[in-house]
């Protein structure tokens, strides 16, 4: 068994398989990320389905995923100042969604 953060516990097969059975992520964090088997590296750790890179959500809850991700305005995708890419509907929102605040810039 594997002891997640939050105390839940996941069998440990599952442990760093790219896929978060801990609703904290915690079984992905410290794993060696193997990108031939699928996996994406974030930079805090956490690994994660490489099929999740560039999808707009925010899968390793540091936005690494989503930095440097092609941004298609035809594909409702913004391009932050800071390089990261967020949903078309998430600008001009009232909310920070690039931490960076240039999703907010120039709204009326």
């Amino acid at each position: 068994k594997f002891l997640c953060s939050n105390n839940h516990c996941i069998d440990s097969s599952l442990r760093c398989d790219s896929i978060s059975q801990c609703s904290d992520n915690s079984d992905e964090l410290s794993c060696h990320c193997n990108s031939t088997l699928g996996g994406f590296q974030c930079s805090n750790g956490f690994c994660i389905q490489a099929q999740k890179r560039c999808n707009i959500f925010n899968d390793c809850g540091d936005h690494s995923d989503e930095i440097g991700c092609a941004c298609d305005a035809a594909y409702n995708k913004f391009q932050c100042t800071n390089g990261m890419c967020i949903a078309s509907y998430s600008r001009c929102n009232g909310y920070d969604d690039c931490g960076d605040m240039s999703d907010e810039i120039g709204c009326g």
